[in-house]
């Protein structure tokens, strides 16, 4: 199996209910895991937010990218903001157990509590957040 899903939008906080939906239909169509269709969604609801609020500070007129792909034994999730210097200041995060009970600054700890693996890297447009969830 290899199943693609990609989508953009601006950063307006209005689209991210409509991402998880689609992201959601998406992993409904192609998976029969509620375990793994529920950590998706919550850690894309994370990411995607954290691009749209902190990566492009609202910026409608910048884009939040996000890709999926399952293949075989994994799924592969991308969410891309549009601020090149958000990585910079990410690379250099270190939250605390404290930060769990914070209203903001969470976003990795959790997105780690349901994800097998992430990483952050430099992309085309700005900051990339990679999560991987193994289907095993």
């Amino acid at each position: 199996m290899n199943e693609t899903f990609c989508l953009y939008i601006p950063s307006k906080t209005i689209f991210i209910e409509t991402v998880l939906d689609l992201a959601e239909s998406f992993f409904k169509i192609n998976l029969n895991n509620e375990s793994v269709i529920n950590s998706e969604i919550a850690s894309i609801s994370e990411a995607v937010s954290n691009a749209i609020i902190h990566g492009n500070k609202k910026d409608p007129g910048k884009d939040v990218y996000l890709t999926i792909n399952i293949k075989d034994n994994s799924v592969i999730t991308k969410i891309e903001d549009s601020n090149k210097k958000y990585y910079d200041y990410l690379k250099n995060y270190k939250y605390e157990k404290e930060d769990i009970l914070k209203s903001s600054g969470r976003g990795l700890f959790i997105i780690e509590t349901y994800m097998d693996n992430i990483s952050l890297k430099k992309g085309e447009q700005g900051t990339i957040i990679k999560m991987e969830k193994s289907l095993k």
